[in-house]
Parts: structure tokens; sequence; C-alpha cells
């Protein structure tokens, strides 16, 4: 994204400092077939995303709630009322709200489990 128009004053909540570039944030939910099943609004590139996430508490909320049907359905270690997600070791906090589920980070992972991914 280029620089907003305007003042340097108006234009730096558009400049998180992280990626050294101006921007804005919109966070996404996808279900695992790759659809997208909702967005949030678009804030401004100096709103953290653990933020937007808090902002969208509520619509998460019912997004994850799972029917009587699939509450039998068992997801690591257990069966639960409500789904989890997928969230990185950036978002600390969210855990507290949600179930989360962090994916182990490519540097841990041994080479006989890279194999076994990769067929």
């Amino acid at each position: 994204m280029n620089r907003p128009s305007g003042l340097f004053q108006e234009s730096k909540i558009f400049y998180p400092g992280k990626h050294n570039r101006y921007s804005v944030k919109r966070e996404v939910a996808v279900i695992p077939n790759g659809r997208c099943a909702f967005s949030s609004p678009i804030v401004k590139g100096l709103i953290h995303e653990i933020l937007v996430c808090r902002l969208m508490e509520n619509k998460y909320k019912k997004f994850l709630k799972k029917s009587p049907a699939e509450c039998g359905i068992e997801e690591f270690g257990g069966a639960h009322s409500e789904w989890s997600i997928m969230a990185d070791l950036r978002n600390v906090g969210l855990d507290q709200k949600f179930r989360v589920v962090i994916p182990k980070n490519e540097t841990l992972i041994s080479e006989g489990e890279r194999v076994t991914q990769n067929t």
C-alpha cells in the first residue's frame, strides 16, 4: 500500500512498523475446504491482530459452536462443545477465549515427521 495522502500524523495510523509499510488489516475465517466463512471489517494497520480478533469474538463464538450432531465428534483430545481455531504463537491470550491449536514451528519438526507430512 502506498502512503495515504494527507499529513503524516493522519497517515501514521496505517503504519504498524512491523513490516515497514503502510497497511490495512482484515481477519478472515476459513473453513477446512478453503472457503471463506466470514471476514472482519477493514481496520487500520496500526491495530494489532489480537484486537481485531477480540472485536469479532461474538461472531466467532456463534460460528465455532457445534451443533448437537457435531458434539460427539472428537477433536484434539476429546469431544467439546465448540470447534477449535488455528493460530500462531503471536496471538498470546487467544487461548483464554477460544480453543486454540498452534501448529508446530517448522524448525521443530523432525525429518521423519516432514517426510510423513509430504506424502
